[in-house]
């Protein structure tokens, strides 16, 4: 059986408990409870030192959490203005404004994938 962390606090505390009042026959049994008692009082220090600074730890991740989430959506919701905008500007039934609107169906990120033409053809040069 496995104990939670707060059995494994809870545990080591009797046990540091123990050996501060039962002094005189843990000293009869040949055991040190005084160093017993600073070993596991050092050991149960450090444990809740470093459980207090796991959780603060978590409370700052939660934070920027919910900034990268809001940053993310904000960053969406501009960007998909921004293709509404080149979509008006190439004309909205246009083949030029069809092809930009395939961006919107494309999930990859840049560099993955096999690199794609251009949405919008380069205008042709005049012929001289």
């Amino acid at each position: 059986m496995t104990l939670s962390y707060t059995e494994k606090i809870g545990r080591a505390k009797r046990v540091v408990e123990l050996f501060e009042t039962e002094l005189a026959m843990m000293e009869a049994a040949g055991f040190d409870p005084k160093h017993i008692t600073s070993v596991l009082t050092e050991k149960l220090e450090a444990t809740v030192a470093a459980d207090a600074r796991q959780e603060d730890l978590k409370r700052q991740l939660r934070g920027v959490t919910q900034e990268v989430v809001a940053l993310a959506d904000d960053l969406y919701r501009s960007s998909s203005g921004y293709l509404d905008a080149a979509i008006a500007a190439a004309g909205k039934g246009s083949d030029a404004a069809a092809k930009i609107r395939r961006i919107r169906s494309r999930v990859r990120m840049p560099g993955n994938g096999p690199e794609e033409a251009p949405a919008v053809p380069p205008v042709a040069e005049a012929k001289a």
